[in-house]
């Protein structure tokens, strides 16, 4: 064979790689949407204000975020952490674009690192958020707002995913404010884990007592190998006073079509901001297409119809609003893998599940 036509060939067998290389060198995430809607941009407020409070011991510490200048009512937001994650700069990100939307949140510690029982994380989480809405009911908000206690939502990830759902049960007769006619809306992200051999589980509370005019919304990543998917898709179930239309358990999904990848991982809804500017996202570990599109969006819209009767679509229902993720930023433009929003009716946990961890009972069949 000549070289000429020994090129050529070579040419032809290389063209759909060289040209798939450069589709992904290409392909980026999508953009944050330019907007003012769930998980968009542009929100109400530009500055927000930190204010730590001690408490008698580290465990029962926590702070205030909120908008600067806003002088008016404002919801307010339970904010908590995954296990190791008490500073808050590991999802200050999202804490900031809560309160640039015109949210009070309230981020409790109730972790002094390893010294700290899983057992006692509840009764922590209770007592600092107890603590934090008494303080703003007496005091006001250190920035001047108005805390409007009778709208309030809880957002959970990993054990705090557990302990946001235990709020949701506990919520009445563990003499927290009364949230009125309002219903209170309950996020848990990538929950776990509540069951399993061994030490270090956090106990389950009786999830059947979560009002049924409750939102609830449950997430699992699919590349979740910390948690997995058994404690989202049981804590659905186990939740038996709300009724389907006011619940969903949505799976997010990695993505690798271009780069860098969408990641349903488990540290994925934490996300830094810049150390010289808290109100940008940092370089390293920023906010990305999975904050965007799945758990900023899904929680602004969840606590938008709690708050003010709006975004409901973004958060429950399983259309267009809730379950898309953007484009990848190619032409043409390739969309990124929706959010899945199974039917799971059919599909109840395991009896005798939730344990504390002595009985190591999965809630489902090939739990990891």
């Amino acid at each position: 064979m000549t070289q000429p036509l020994r090129r050529y060939w070579m040419l032809l067998l290389l063209t759909p790689a060289l040209a798939q290389a450069q589709l992904l060198a290409r392909a980026s995430q999508p953009s944050q949407p330019v907007d003012d809607r769930p998980g968009g941009s542009l929100t109400a407020y530009a500055q927000v204000q930190e204010t730590f409070y001690a408490g008698t011991s580290k465990a029962l510490d926590y702070w205030l975020y909120e908008p600067k200048g806003a002088h008016t009512a404002l919801p307010v937001v339970i904010f908590l952490h995954g296990y190791g994650a008490d500073d808050p700069r590991s999802y200050r990100a999202w804490i900031n674009h809560l309160a640039q939307r015109g949210r009070i949140v309230l981020f409790p510690r109730y972790q002094n690192g390893a010294l700290t029982k899983t057992a006692d994380f509840q009764a922590n989480a209770l007592s600092a958020v107890r603590a934090g809405l008494q303080g703003l009911q007496n005091l006001g908000s250190p920035a001047g707002n108005t805390p409007d206690l009778s709208r309030v939502a809880v957002v959970g990830h990993s054990i705090g995913g557990v302990l946001a759902v235990n709020f949701g049960a506990q919520w009445m007769s563990e003499g927290l404010p009364a949230i009125g006619s309002q219903p209170l809306a309950v996020f848990s992200v990538e929950p776990g884990k509540t069951w399993g051999r061994g030490n270090g589980k956090v106990p389950l509370g009786d999830l059947s007592r979560i009002p049924a005019s409750t939102l609830l919304l449950t997430l699992s990543g699919d590349d979740d190998t910390v948690a997995g998917w058994c404690d989202a898709k049981a804590f659905w179930h186990r939740a038996s006073a709300v009724p389907p239309t006011n619940k969903n358990y949505v799976i997010v999904h990695t993505d690798d079509y271009g780069r860098p990848a969408v990641q349903a991982s488990h540290d994925a809804p934490t996300a830094l901001v810049s150390a010289l500017d808290p109100s940008q996202p940092s370089r390293l570990n920023g906010a990305d297409a999975f904050d965007w599109y799945a758990v900023w969006k899904l929680f602004d819209g969840l606590s938008g119809a709690v708050f003010e009767n709006q975004y409901r679509d973004y958060a429950l229902g399983g259309g267009a609003a809730q379950t898309f993720m953007g484009h990848w930023n190619d032409d043409p433009a390739h969309p990124v893998t929706p959010i899945a929003v199974p039917d799971i009716t059919g599909e109840p946990p395991a009896t005798g599940y939730p344990g504390s961890g002595a009985t190591g009972i999965e809630p489902y069949p090939g739990c990891h």
